[in-house]
């Protein structure tokens, strides 16, 4: 006589089930990449699947915006520091879509080598200590360093409390922001990422267009 399986005889904990289930999935892919990659033999092979990997990683995110020819700029005041200065900025990424950032420029002669500098979840990104003290180490050591608020932080709040005029979601460093526009994305068939790294390519784009900035050699980090 058989035994009664799992269920029956017993009981299933259903609590982490989903995370079970995903983590198995994962488990799976990661086995099958594996092996993907061991069966690279060429630089033809190598070539190959990064073109696939790109080209699925840009369709998850429903594609990438055009880039514009020139990403607009406007200067907001300078904050003169020993050794550097600090220009406060607005670009424009897309029409009427703004992006708050600093950008860090050493005293002396240019071209410098460039960095872009991009934040984790935080309240205030461009404005928190550590990122200060970090594009301040970067400018004092030569770079010129463009840090920007992401979009649902700093000065990019997102939704407001339309009796208050508050922000709607707060401490959470954009977390909940992410999350709430992150729901809207993808019931459109989109990304948030999209537009995330559509602001970052226009910041980019905009580092490598200054006169005291050498294209040539340009870094990203944070």
């Amino acid at each position: 006589m058989e035994e009664f399986g799992d269920a029956v005889d017993g009981y299933v904990d259903i609590e982490d089930q989903l995370t079970r289930y995903l983590l198995a999935r994962a488990a799976d892919r990661f086995q099958e990449e594996r092996a993907e990659k061991e069966a690279i033999s060429s630089v033809g092979d190598f070539e190959a699947r990064r073109r696939c990997v790109r080209e699925t990683f840009v369709d998850s995110l429903g594609g990438l915006d055009d880039q514009p020819d020139d990403p607009v700029a406007s200067l907001a005041g300078r904050i003169e520091r020993d050794g550097y200065t600090i220009e406060r900025l607005t670009l424009r990424s897309r029409p009427n879509f703004h992006v708050t950032a600093n950008c860090y420029v050493p005293d002396g002669d240019g071209p410098h080598p460039g960095v872009l500098f991009l934040c984790g979840h935080v309240d205030r990104p461009k404005a928190e200590p550590d990122n200060q003290r970090a594009c301040i180490e970067l400018a004092s050591n030569g770079f010129v360093v463009l840090v920007a608020d992401p979009i649902g932080q700093g000065e990019r709040k997102q939704y407001f409390d339309p009796e208050s005029g508050d922000p709607a979601f707060t401490g959470s460093g954009g977390v909940f922001s992410h999350c709430y526009a992150g729901q809207k994305c993808f019931y459109a068939g989109s990304n948030l990422a999209r537009y995330m790294i559509h602001d970052d390519r226009c910041a980019l784009d905009y580092l490598t267009r200054r006169s005291d900035v050498d294209d040539g050699r340009i870094g990203v980090t944070g």
